[in-house]
C-alpha cells in the first residue's frame, strides 16, 4: 500500500512480489481499481484523486456510506457509522 500512496518506491519491489501482488489485484471486483493497482504495478505514479478512489473503496468507505443510504434516519445512519468506526 505504501507504494500506491506515493510513501514508498517501485524498486522495492521484488518481481516474485510484484507476481503476488498482481494476482491479489485479479481477484479485486472493481475494474477501476484494478486498472490503478496495475499502474502503480508498471512503476506509474498515481494522482491523488486515484489515490483517494482507492482509500474509499478499499479501506471500507464505499461499506459506510451504504450504511448510511439503508438507514431509515440520518440519525439511525450515522449512530450505525459510529460503531463501525
Amino acid at each position: 500500500m505504501k507504494i500506491v500512496f506515493g510513501l514508498s518506491d517501485y524498486t522495492e519491489l521484488s518481481e516474485e512480489k510484484v507476481e503476488q501482488v498482481g494476482q491479489w489485484v485479479n481477484r479485486i471486483a472493481d475494474e477501476e481499481i484494478q486498472y490503478l493497482f496495475r499502474k502503480v504495478l508498471s512503476g506509474r505514479k498515481l494522482s491523488v484523486q486515484d489515490q483517494d478512489m482507492i482509500a474509499y473503496n478499499l479501506f471500507e468507505g464505499k461499506y459506510l456510506v451504504g450504511i448510511l443510504e439503508r438507514a431509515e434516519t440520518e440519525t439511525e445512519g450515522l449512530e450505525e457509522v459510529k460503531k463501525k468506526i
